[in-house]
């Protein structure tokens, strides 16, 4: 995978900003990369280093479709400073969920259902969230090759239960997700 690091600095009083770029480098085939880069004067105690990810996001997993989340931003720098840190950028996996019983759901009588799909994603977690008083649109997209939790919550006539779950899906794998209310 493609990577830039910039320097950036936003100057919204100046009409916009500088965006400096510093380095390039390529991934290996599990993601590892060592990039090194000298840092100026005026970029030490201004702005943010960032690193800009070229992602396929037909095959990588994103937390958002957001334009800023495919980059990852790195601490306060000093000189000579050596940053080691793990950023995971999953594979996309798929589910197909169902729910049995949508029309159960009594959303006036206070009752819920919704699912979270929570993984590591860069250096934080994140997953889609589920709520199953509709039928949702397939596929979704979770994380590959990792563990994905899986809590469901359900408040039935004033009831709330917790069901807890883990999944581990290959790249590209579709697997079934049936609920009942």
């Amino acid at each position: 995978m493609p990577l830039t690091l910039y320097w950036r600095i936003v100057q919204p009083e100046l009409g916009g900003g500088i965006n400096r770029e510093k380095a390039t480098t390529k991934t290996d085939a599990n993601g590892n990369f060592r990039m090194a880069f000298l840092t100026r004067d005026d970029e030490l105690n201004n702005g943010n280093f960032l690193i800009n990810l070229t992602i396929d996001k037909s095959i990588y997993y994103l937390c958002s479709e957001a334009s800023d989340n495919n980059e990852i931003y790195l601490p306060r720098l000093k000189r000579d400073t050596l940053v080691y840190d793990t950023y995971l950028i999953p594979n996309k996996a798929f589910l197909d969920a169902t729910i049995t019983n949508p029309n159960d759901i009594n959303l006036s009588k206070g009752d819920y259902y919704g699912s979270t799909f929570t993984s590591r994603f860069k250096n934080s977690f994140c997953g889609p969230v589920i709520l199953w008083h509709d039928q949702p649109l397939n596929p979704i997209s979770i994380q590959a090759n990792q563990p994905v939790y899986v809590e469901t919550t359900k408040v039935k006539q004033g009831v709330r239960t917790i069901n807890y779950d883990t999944l581990n899906l290959s790249p590209g794998q579709v697997r079934s997700f049936t609920v009942t209310f």
